[in-house]
């Protein structure tokens, strides 16, 4: 089945929705003095790393994953909180009900994002930037927070679209303008594409997406393995066949040791 198609001739069109900075902002949503204020959630013990920070915190180079002092010591004005865990749960359980009334097909990756699957909806919902418009303002008025939102012909597509919608924006991708959409981006925007497999592309001198799908065989599967190197060529190509199934268990808030 050629990517961006599906069962009956129907294009594919798969909708990414991220809430931004989610734990950031259903706080905001309790405390109205946090806006605008460069705020960090997280672990507040001697091993506690950033769970989430604000856009106004990543300014100062703080992001998720981070080590917490080593976030105090980038923005050490921010406010630093621990975070909501039951609170959080009972938005996004608000969230992804609100992603169901618009598609049947709703996959959540996580607490705050979520795939769906709006092929065939136009005659519903409109053209997909209008369906996405409508969810984004039904998100705003049920939960007041903010979604950015990435549509394209697959998962994948989708999923990239998304990094340039943030924050709280709209970024499609037709099926026609995916290998150029892809080809300039640097390769750590390639889900899947982790630390060491960047470090072997750059040990290449492969940057961007385009590079690597243009690759040579032979180094690229002595650096990333055989299997993995195929697969890794297609999709920097934007190309994604997987179907939209919803995971045994979407993943968790976040692993507990960040909140400690």
């Amino acid at each position: 089945m050629p990517d961006g198609e599906k069962d009956g001739g129907l294009e594919r069109v798969i909708f990414h929705v991220d809430l931004d900075a989610f734990f950031v902002e259903v706080e905001r949503q309790n405390d109205a003095t946090l806006v605008g204020k460069p705020v960090v959630i997280g672990g507040l013990g001697p091993r506690g790393v950033v769970a989430t920070a604000s856009y106004e915190a990543r300014e100062f180079g703080v992001h998720s994953a981070q080590a917490m002092a080593v976030a105090r010591r980038l923005c050490p004005q921010a406010i630093f909180m621990r975070g909501s865990h039951d609170l959080y749960r009972e938005v996004s359980k608000k969230f992804m009900e609100v992603l169901r009334s618009y598609s049947p097909v709703v996959v959540p990756v996580s607490v705050d994002e979520a795939y769906l699957d709006m092929t065939g909806t136009e005659r519903l919902y409109g053209m997909p930037m209008e369906a996405a418009r409508t969810i984004k303002r039904m998100v705003r008025d049920e939960l007041g927070l903010p979604a950015s939102i990435g549509i394209g012909p697959s998962k994948l597509v989708a999923k990239v679209s998304t990094e340039h919608a943030k924050p709280d924006g709209i970024f499609q991708v037709q099926p026609d303008e995916v290998e150029a959409f892809f080809a300039p981006q640097p390769v750590r925007n390639l889900p899947g594409i982790g630390p060491k497999a960047g470090e072997a592309l750059a040990r290449l001198r492969i940057a961007t997406l385009g590079e690597l799908a243009n690759a040579p065989d032979g180094p690229l599967r002595r650096a990333l393995g055989p299997n993995n190197a195929d697969h890794v060529k297609r999709r920097a190509k934007g190309i994604d066949n997987a179907p939209l199934r919803e995971r045994p268990k979407a993943k968790s808030i976040s692993a507990e040791s960040a909140f400690e």
